[in-house]
């Protein structure tokens, strides 16, 4: 009785502990930090759905991916499904008490399923499907009682299937293909078993494993290695349920004998091992305890309610006061820890070491998140002295940090250290601590992020020309610096444009974050060896090697050229690679001029000869002909023009610039008028180059608009005299008697400050540019209305939000309207009803707009003229209006990275004049209309990442269009079954087909090896079975191969390989390789993923011909 008096006790104890701290701000639930060690075992967020996790001070109900009760006090769902999530999934996660629903479906989630999952008594759904776990599956699972699902396919789990799951008596569905699970199906049946089509029914009294789950329904068991019989009571299953494995039942298609190697049935006594009744043993210890343990327990008991409670006086009064608000960096630790090697003493002397804690308050607790990659987080910080600096942490655990990574570490701190130029990153210190365990490097903060980004993510506008000179000549003399000036020489781990940092002025600077990869594969590959002191000396060896092997440096220094001048990225999957893409313009001087970028106003020809000339000498396929930095260095100093006068904003230049200025503007025009195409029409406008000379009015008004701006850029440096025809970036037309200004186009300039209303004196304007600036406005300025002889309007990347956009019905002649990354979510509805009163528009981008959630409920949509429509990435969630289907004039639609679901309309065949269709990453399903395939003039067509199933039968309907023009096919992420159609071969223009991630089955189509111009070729995580096709040998453009994690098998001989010519990534899994032991293969592989192939008894010497990998 005594007993449970203290029981009692400390149970209201700690209830009232734990409701008192947390409602206070200085702690947080059991749940909330669940929560949190769940969100710091995720070690990349590439779409940043975890952002709005505020652990300081937030509502976990209403954070990304999380369900509450409706009491808002636990947590009932977390669903992070679709996500690119990268990390582990930590024990912490059986705290969740109250949760039903576990969804992180299709992410990259590695390492183990922990046995803490078992502790959720209240789990319905448990979806870990399509990541990358590994291990065995928990015995535990089987204490969830209250589970319908459970979802493990597409993983790499082994071992056996858990006795216990069969104790799940509401279990409904059970997936677990496409794993590496052996053994025996447990489930046997008395005499007593009958099978039904709604369910299992056994006496359960004699059954065991599955044979007792009355409810199971659904049982998916392909593609492992499973032996022994199928369980009588699962025999009702399709046959697909338990193809490739390798069961005695032969009616199923199994794997070859070759493939199960000596498996044999696990022993029924091992099978039980462990599963001894919890209650009995209870029991049995009862029976045991001595006497004297009942009064220790009691005095036990009631010292930890004096202990708790006065913890929570303690807490109390911390309250009280001032409360700082840290977060609490969890320790976990294992039995096996390492032991870590501390050369800090000679290494790091020099070097200055910085404490976690200091670097949290620099940090803001560790909030300030400005980047991050798979290995590593980035936080913008202030240090005591006032400096800017970049915090990289280290993503790694403690448990797998081997003393192999504590010398690179250290290594890399004090390589990193040594260095000191203008041009590279400075370190200004390290944190290395182990409790909590933590490893960062602080660097000197460059306010203008990274030349990747500038490049790629539509700000390359502000990179004038000049501006990229001056980034290219800094690049090289940092480069001259790392591999002439320093001893040893330093080389970067990967020379890319990610790599350089931009400072406020744009001054570039080398920073190698990089190398973090490479000490995780070193991870990878090191764990559970660093006992070994030889293995240690040749590790440390080899980073003295790989920092003084700079040619691989040159190289890529050739390719950054080739991006920041072409503002390309360095691969696509249209184009590939970069290089190859430039080949045929780098030794012609005619066509030179083509690689520019063409966001780019002007840009000097000569420069672009002496980077072509640098290009080729980097880029030679002999690494010793390449030359050093020493002699490339000198010649861009010399030869490139780096001053302002580069950017033609001299007035005082010479006579030659003059002309060149009128040059520039004039392809500046033609430009516009091309691209505006029928926007535009030509025989409206004509260019005034000589003797055109706008009224003092429109000079006037456009001095005014200057005199509100700030032009740091001096873009606008040549608006002093008084024919403003002349001035840069403005167009006029001599068409009336009284010339007058058409076109004003300041895109990219850099602008800062207020609009000016003295635009609407501009009566005759017809084209407005004021993207990517950066304007003071709070919201778009309505006199923009009166401008109504507008055609071209472009507003992106310039302005935050918009409240109210009315007045854009005024402008009855616009044909191009792009507002792009502007926050429309204010405008309500508003902004659509402002649109939909501009019958003459042609095009309309709204990307990044953050539009109301759900259309307006209208029937009818007066952009009927419509032939460009950008809703990507805007936030809209409801069904595809049918007004959608009547916009027939479309070319291209893109409402991709939305949450449209529902079905497709059949009258999506409507649309037959579109060329480009995007509707990826939304939440349709269903079936797709046979329709579709009436969209004969499609040129890209990407349906990914939605929920749509059945059959693509539409693709029998578009084959027979005459002369199909589909280049890009991606069905990735679906739920598409049945046979790959013949018909796929008859795409003849078809560069890249992408079909991941779904259920096709069958054989590949022979047809597919006519498909001359295809580049890429990406199926992989399917159910296709059979042999590859010989024909694929024909596919001389092939660049990228990828069939792995299918049912294929059969033999891969030369004939598949005979003029692949241009491959470079190859993917197969389970197949077996046949080839002539000197036969040397016409490509050079950069990726080789051969998993489970026979490649024979000897590592082949094809292989070894592979340099690039």
């Amino acid at each position: 009785m005594m007993r449970r008096v203290v029981g009692v006790l400390q149970i209201f104890l700690v209830i009232f502990g734990v409701v008192f701290v947390g409602s206070g701000d200085c702690f947080s639930s059991d749940e909330i930090l669940a929560l949190r060690a769940f969100r710091e075992a995720i070690i990349e967020d590439p779409s940043m759905v975890l952002s709005n996790w505020n652990f300081l001070n937030g509502d976990p109900c209403n954070w990304s991916g999380i369900s509450c009760s409706q009491t808002h006090d636990h947590v009932i769902s977390l669903n992070l499904s679709n996500l690119s999530l990268n990390g582990f999934l930590n024990p912490a996660l059986g705290k969740l008490a109250y949760l039903q629903k576990l969804v992180l479906h299709k992410n990259n989630l590695l390492g183990i399923i922990p046995k803490e999952i078992g502790m959720l008594k209240n789990l319905m759904v448990l979806d870990l499907g399509m990541n990358r776990l590994s291990g065995p599956i928990p015995r535990e699972i089987g204490n969830l009682v209250k589970i319908t699902k459970i979802n493990l396919q597409s993983n790499g789990l082994i071992g056996h299937l858990p006795l216990e799951l069969g104790k799940l008596g509401n279990l409904v569905e059970l997936r677990v293909d496409r794993n590496k699970l052996q053994g025996n199906v447990p489930g046997s049946s008395g005499p007593a078993f009958t099978s039904k089509q709604h369910g299992l029914y056994a006496s359960r009294g004699s059954a065991s494993g599955f044979c007792r789950s009355t409810q199971l329904k659904s049982v998916d068991l392909s593609y492992n290695f499973f032996v022994g019989k199928i369980p009588q009571c699962l025999a009702h299953l399709p046959g697909s349920s338990f193809q490739g494995n390798c069961f005695q039942d032969k009616n199923y298609k199994q794997r070859h004998a070759s493939q199960c190697g000596a498996s044999h049935p696990a022993g029924s006594h091992a099978a039980n091992v462990g599963n001894q009744d919890p209650k009995e043993g209870s029991k049995q210890q009862r029976k045991s305890q001595p006497a004297w343990l009942l009064p220790v327990e009691i005095v036990t008991g009631i010292l930890a309610a004096i202990i708790l409670l006065c913890a929570v006086l303690a807490a109390v009064k911390k309250c009280k006061g001032k409360c700082h608000v840290r977060i609490p960096w969890k320790k976990v630790r294992n039995g096996n820890e390492q032991i870590y090697m501390y050369i800090e003493s000679d290494m790091l002397k020099d070097v200055t070491k910085l404490s976690k804690q200091e670097l949290e308050v620099a940090c803001e607790d560790f909030s300030n998140i400005i980047g991050s990659s798979p290995d590593t987080l980035i936080y913008k910080g202030n240090l005591k002295d006032g400096s800017e600096v970049a915090v990289i942490s280290l993503c790694a655990k403690e448990d797998l940090w081997t003393c192999y990574l504590e010398v690179y570490f250290q290594r890399e701190v004090a390589d990193l250290a040594r260095l000191n130029h203008e041009n590279t990153g400075k370190l200004f210190g390290y944190c290395r601590e182990s409790n909590p365990f933590s490893r960062m490097l602080v660097f000197e903060y460059a306010s203008n992020g990274t030349l990747y980004e500038y490049l790629h993510f539509g700000e390359g506008c502000q990179l004038s020309w000049r501006r990229r000179m001056n980034i290219i000549v800094g690049i090289a003399r940092g480069l001259r610096y790392l591999h002439t000036e320093l001893d040893p020489p330093f080389a970067m781990s990967e020379l890319n444009s990610s790599a350089v940092y931009l400072t406020e002025n744009f001054s570039p600077k080398l920073v190698d974050f990089e190398i973090w990869n490479s000490i995780l594969a070193r991870l990878e590959k090191k764990s559970g060896s660093s006992g070994s002191e030889a293995a240690l000396c040749g590790f440390t060896e080899s980073l003295e090697t790989f920092r003084q092997d700079v040619h691989d440096n040159i190289y890529g220094f050739g390719v950054l050229l080739l991006e920041i001048i072409s503002g390309r990225p360095t691969y696509c999957k249209n184009r590939g690679h970069l290089v190859d893409w430039a080949k045929e313009y780098l030794e012609l001087p005619e066509v030179m001029s083509y690689l520019a970028d063409p966001e780019l106003r002007h840009f000097k020809h000569d420069d672009i000869k002496v980077i072509c000339e640098v290009v080729n000498l980097c880029i030679h396929s002999d690494p010793s002909k390449r030359p050093s930095m020493q002699v490339l260095c000198p010649m861009l100093e010399n030869l490139i023009e780096t001053s302002i006068t580069s950017d033609l904003s001299d007035s005082s230049f010479s006579f030659i610039s003059k002309i060149y200025s009128l040059t520039m503007k004039l392809r500046s025009a033609m430009f516009i008028i091309f691209i505006s195409g029928c926007l535009l029409p030509t025989q409206n406008i004509v260019v005034s180059l000589v003797g055109a000379v706008c009224s003092d009015r429109e000079t006037k008004a456009l001095l005014n608009f200057k005199q509100d701006l700030v032009d740091s850029s001096d873009f606008l440096s040549d608006w002093v005299s008084k024919d403003c025809c002349k001035w840069n970036g403005v167009v006029c037309n001599t068409k009336t008697e009284n010339t007058s200004v058409v076109q004003l186009n300041v895109q990219g300039f850099g602008l800062d400050g207020m609009l000016n209303p003295s635009l609407v004196q501009l009566e005759n304007l017809n084209y407005l540019d004021l993207s990517s600036n950066t304007f003071s406005e709070t919201s778009l300025p309505s006199f923009l209305g009166s401008l109504r002889n507008l055609r071209y309007l472009n507003l992106s990347r310039s302005f935050d939000s918009v409240e109210n956009i009315h007045w854009l019905s005024n402008l009855s002649s616009l044909q191009y309207l792009d507002m792009s990354y502007i926050d429309l979510e204010n405008a309500s509805s508003n902004w659509f009803h402002a649109v939909t009163m501009i019958p003459s528009l042609l095009e309309l981008h709204l990307r990044y707009c953050n539009l109301y959630p759900n259309f307006p409920s209208i029937s009818y949509s007066n952009l009927t003229s419509l032939k460009v429509l950008d809703l990507s990435y805007t936030g809209l969630n409801s069904t595809l209006p049918e007004w959608f289907y009547n916009l027939t004039s479309l070319e291209k639609l893109d409402i991709h990275y939305n949450s449209f679901r529902g079905t497709l309309s059949e009258a999506i065949g409507n649309l037959v004049n579109l060329t480009n269709l995007d509707i990826s990453s939304n939440d349709f399903e269903g079936e797709i209309p046979a329709t579709l395939g009436n969209l004969c003039n499609l040129q890209s067509l990407d349906l990914s990442d939605n929920y749509f199933k059945g059959e693509i039968y539409f693709l029998e309907n578009l084959s027979s269009c005459t002369g199909s023009s589909l280049r890009s096919l991606s069905l990735n992420g679906n739920q598409f079954s049945g046979p790959l159609p013949d018909q796929l071969g008859s795409f003849k223009n078809l560069e890249y087909l992408s079909f991941m991630s779904n259920s096709f089955s069958g054989l590949i189509p022979s047809s597919l090896g006519e498909l001359s111009s295809l580049k890429v070729l990406n199926g992989f995580f399917n159910k296709l079975n059979g042999s590859v096709p010989e024909s694929f040998g024909h596919l001389s453009k092939l660049r990228i191969l990828r069939l792995a994690f299918n049912a294929l098998e059969g033999i891969i001989s030369e004939a598949h390989f005979a003029n692949l010519t241009s491959l470079q990534e190859l993917e197969l899994h389970s197949l077996v390789f046949k080839l002539k032991p000197d036969w040397i293969p016409p490509f050079q592989l950069q990726v080789a993923n051969l998993q489970a192939c026979q490649l024979g008894p000897q590592f082949p010497k094809w292989l070894q011909t592979q340099k690039k990998h």
